[in-house]
């Protein structure tokens, strides 16, 4: 995909798909990664750190082959659409970015399995992929900035179209306003009196094309309901001719119906809806390996941080370092969840079951900095040793709020039909402390439906770049 820097009808730096100048922009990583296998040939042969037992080999033929490599991923990365977004530096482009590496270092392996007419260092290989993983993740994020500087209305996307004027709509222009001020929000759609006089409103969808070029619409949301939902697919053409980042709005039915399945029960024909995930398979059994390998090891890596944090809540009053709340798993099944203790011992003596808040005056001074980094939720990783958690899944709630929310909710049990986990699919896509409760479960929803392993990789992927360049936890 080629991208290219031009000026906007208000004299701004933008960045659009199929132009040629911007074309510089997305091959400027064909040298990126020449440089990145030349620094790991040095590394493996003249830094000294790795004994050379072989000889070094001739620098100039390993040069022609990175060269060829470098396309080579560089045309990976066009034909998986790694720049068709854009070049802002998020969590999905990221992993984008890591998988096609993987793909392309995969294909490498391959061809080289049936050419041995030159037999290249195997060590090479393998440094040279993490190099390649570490280093053009690293230039990513360094051309994002550089291209900010140059561009920044490429990269802003303030300016807010909500498609849709029924209660859904409404309900995400609401949640956005409270989320970021600084957002310019804006809806069209049915006209409708029931439209709060705060909803900025612009007009028919018939007019979607005059209003995105005259308000600079770089972001549109669609959320149309019933028949109107119909008239989605033109909206979607027209923003991915301007180049306008798009995404839609699914409901908890769609999401819940997505999988149907036919089958019968002794001999009656019957059909399911949405999957029933069962405790076999081999996606699965890589699940649990997963979770109990990767929590064993962290804990015991974890123990000198844990005795820190546990030194520092003694210190500041006293109380237990730990705190267990029971909360729903799998199948609907209690359990004991363990975290760090963040709050007051008699948090919620005289409120009750309550969730905390942004700036919550219960929390202890050592309990504002774990929440923050979200250090507090490091004791799951034994619920999840033990089979209680998983480390990917929907959050736990207390049995008091799911008791609530299943009246509420359609389709809330659901949720459950997998391991609930410390982190999950609704909280790399930022819904986290007191977001609608009904956009987390649309999200979980999503999850279960849509369950792999490859999914629990991407999630684990995405949590730990928003823990490094992102902190958001309360």
């Amino acid at each position: 995909m080629q991208f290219a820097i031009i000026r906007d009808s208000v004299s701004r730096m933008r960045a659009k798909p199929n132009t040629i100048s911007g074309f510089f922009a997305s091959i400027i990583d064909i040298f990126a990664i020449y440089v990145i296998l030349c620094f790991s040939f040095y590394f493996r042969f003249y830094a000294g750190l790795i004994d050379v037992t072989k000889g070094i080999p001739d620098f100039q033929t390993y040069s022609y082959t990175f060269i060829l490599i470098a396309i080579l991923f560089y045309g990976i990365f066009v034909f998986a659409g790694q720049y068709q977004k854009g070049f802002r530096f998020t969590p999905e482009y990221s992993w984008l970015l890591s998988k096609n590496i993987f793909y392309g270092f995969l294909l490498l392996t391959s061809f080289a399995f049936f050419y041995r007419d030159f037999d290249f260092s195997r060590l090479t290989v393998t440094i040279s992929f993490v190099f390649v993983f570490v280093f053009l993740n690293l230039f990513s994020f360094i051309k994002a900035i550089f291209l900010q500087a140059i561009a920044p209305s490429s990269f802003k996307r303030n300016n807010i179209l909500i498609v849709g004027t029924g209660d859904r709509a409404i309900e995400i222009y609401k949640s956005l306003k409270a989320t970021n001020q600084s957002l310019n929000l804006s809806v069209i759609g049915p006209s409708s009196i029931h439209l709060p006089s705060e909803i900025n409103y612009l007009g028919a969808l018939k007019s979607f094309k005059t209003i995105s070029q005259e308000h600079l619409i770089n972001e549109v949301i669609i959320a149309l309901e019933g028949k109107e939902g119909k008239k989605a697919i033109e909206i979607v053409e027209e923003c991915e001719q301007k180049g306008i980042f798009f995404s839609v709005t699914p409901d908890l039915f769609e999401i819940v119906t997505n999988k149907v399945e036919i089958g019968a029960i002794h001999g009656v024909p019957v059909v399911s809806i949405g999957s029933s995930h069962k405790s076999t398979g081999i996606q699965y059994t890589l699940k649990i390996l997963m979770d109990r390998i990767l929590s064993g090891v962290s804990l015991i890596a974890l123990s000198p941080l844990f005795f820190i944090i546990y030194v520092m809540i003694k210190i500041e009053d006293g109380g237990p370092a730990f705190y267990s709340q029971e909360r729903v798993g799998l199948n609907g099944e209690t359990f004991n969840m363990y975290k760090f203790r963040s709050m007051r011992t008699d948090a919620e003596d005289k409120s009750g079951p309550t969730w905390a808040v942004k700036g919550d005056t219960r929390w202890t001074k050592a309990g504002t900095f774990l929440r923050k980094t979200s250090i507090d939720e490091l004791p799951q990783l034994w619920n999840v040793l033990i089979g209680q958690m998983s480390l990917v899944g929907a959050r736990p709630e207390r049995p008091f709020f799911v008791n609530k929310f299943k009246e509420q909710i359609p389709g809330y049990m659901v949720r459950h039909r997998m391991p609930v986990g410390i982190t999950g699919w609704a909280q790399c896509n930022g819904l986290r402390g007191q977001s609608s409760i009904e956009d987390r479960t649309t999200y979980d929803l999503h999850y279960v439906e849509n369950w792999s392993f490859a999914l629990d990789i991407k999630i684990l992927f995405q949590t730990i770049f928003k823990l490094v360049f992102i902190q958001s936890g309360y």
